[in-house]
């Protein structure tokens, strides 16, 4: 799904660490091809564009005054697909994690209807200035303790750039999510019961989540579903 991370390398990059995670679940209960069509979704600047939108029910339902979200289920339920959605206004919800464990925690199944698009969504990040600001800068400096990976007399050396792609698919089907972080280093001289009604027709915010333990696998915001 991710054909390629770094392009090139430069002269004073002597080695690189990939990591890869690769993700296809099927629904435990697919949307009807059938149902599929095209349906208005208002991007973040108010214009609208037509994308294939699919039709079905949920396996779990939350809604307070500010947003709205929902949970499909893979397989036999250990994993799911959970979207987020305000009330009111353009913006996909920024969610903390102790909102974001509220509103997973009260996802619950009832009846109601759900409208969400197909997506294909592909992402391309330098994580070296996250990673800095969490406390990492050091990694990267002159000083770094990279000894343990080289042999002999380790070279004077501190990681380089930190490159991440994902990719996810989302059709009537399931989903597909890959994504690779590739890390350089160089050489130096991250409620109700009656039925809902929920259409994500306007940016959204989304994870693939493990239940149990709450790991959030894959993570993104959805803005224009017409394009990557």
């Amino acid at each position: 799904m991710i054909e390629e991370v770094v392009q090139s390398f430069t002269p004073d990059e002597v080695m690189a660490l990939a990591d890869a995670v690769f993700f296809d679940g099927a629904w435990s209960r697919p949307f009807e091809r059938e149902l599929t069509a095209p349906a208005p979704f208002t991007r973040p600047d108010g214009t609208t564009v037509l994308v294939p939108t699919m039709h079905g029910g949920a396996s779990g339902h939350f809604e307070d005054d500010e947003v709205q979200a929902m949970r499909l289920d893979y397989g036999a339920g250990d994993l799911a697909f959970v979207a987020v959605i305000a009330r009111e206004g353009l913006a996909a919800p920024a969610l903390d994690e102790h909102r974001w464990a509220e509103i997973a925690g009260g996802l619950r199944e009832r009846p109601g209807r759900l409208a969400l698009p197909r997506l294909r969504l592909s992402c391309g990040l330098e994580l070296r200035p996250a990673l800095s600001a969490l406390g990492l800068a050091p990694l990267f400096g002159d000083g770094a303790e990279l000894d343990g990976i080289f042999e002999g007399p380790a070279p004077a050396a501190g990681a380089g750039r930190v490159l991440h792609r994902a990719r996810v698919d989302l059709d009537e089907h399931g989903t597909r999510a890959a994504a690779v972080t590739v890390v350089t280093v160089r050489a130096v001289s991250m409620p109700v019961d009656e039925p809902f009604d929920l259409r994500l027709d306007r940016p959204f915010t989304w994870a693939i989540e493990h239940r149990e333990s709450g790991t959030l696998l894959f993570l993104g915001r959805v803005t224009d579903p017409s394009k990557t």
